[in-house]
């Protein structure tokens, strides 16, 4: 649909003008390998406001979870390498997969999944730290 010089905002118009920037985002986010989405959208007669969400894509073109980038980011400083991510470890006869890591839960900032079960939760960090301790060599390559 072609757009014509609004006179004033409405809720068709700036559903129009969405469906243009979501077409040029397509072509944006697949050049650069973010996600690109609407979040939210507010229109008033004069003016319009529209804010978006970027994500950086992983190897399978999804958006990458916020607490996996979060984890590539602060694994060296942990003591920790990207390999870890996704490693199966034993804590009180059960078996956890590590997912990511949330610097805003101080009190259990690792994301792990319930290996048996797919129940995720979160975990103390002495907990991780101590079931998957191995050669403190920093992995500079973390991607």
């Amino acid at each position: 649909m072609t757009l014509l010089r609004p006179k004033s905002f409405s809720k068709e118009v700036l559903e129009d003008v969405l469906c243009e920037l979501q077409l040029s985002m397509e072509e944006l986010s697949e050049r650069l390998g973010v996600s690109v989405a609407v979040e939210s959208k507010e229109f008033a007669p004069l003016k319009g406001s529209v804010r978006l969400k970027l994500r950086i894509l992983d190897a399978f073109g999804r958006p990458e979870k916020p607490y996996v980038t979060d984890f590539k980011l602060y694994a060296n400083l942990l003591g920790l390498q990207c390999k870890d991510l996704g490693k199966v470890f034993h804590v009180n006869k059960t078996s956890y997969r590590l997912l990511g890591y949330n610097p805003n839960n101080k009190l259990q900032p690792f994301v792990v999944e319930n290996a048996v079960t797919g129940r995720r939760r979160a975990m103390r960090e002495v907990l991780v730290l101590k079931a998957l301790a191995h050669d403190p060599a920093p992995d500079l390559n973390c991607q």
